[in-house]
């Protein structure tokens, strides 16, 4: 099966739709070829990954499990020292 970084999405609406996508681009990959479906996937995860943080994008394309878990401890990190900082009262 033909995958990419971009087919790996976990988001929940995006989980429903993933059979829809694997079904077309299999389709296509019928048509055109696996190998032409392969560069355009690739092309697409170089293009879109340009335009994220490269560590975030490297761990979402080809972290451990236990990377983009630490990773999202880190972010959650972040986000909350940026919430107390916009606090009133907090110094």
């Amino acid at each position: 099966m033909i995958t990419g970084c971009l087919l790996r999405v976990r988001s929940e609406a995006l989980i429903r739709l993933r059979p829809f996508a694997h079904r077309s681009i299999s389709r296509i990959a019928d048509l055109v070829g696996e190998d032409a479906v392969r560069k355009v996937i690739s092309e697409v995860d170089r293009e879109f990954g340009k335009k994220l943080d490269p560590r975030a994008w490297q761990i979402f394309c080809h972290g451990t499990a236990e990377e983009r878990e630490q990773f999202q401890v880190e972010i959650q990190r972040m986000l909350e020292a940026s919430q107390d900082e916009k606090e009133p009262g907090k110094e």
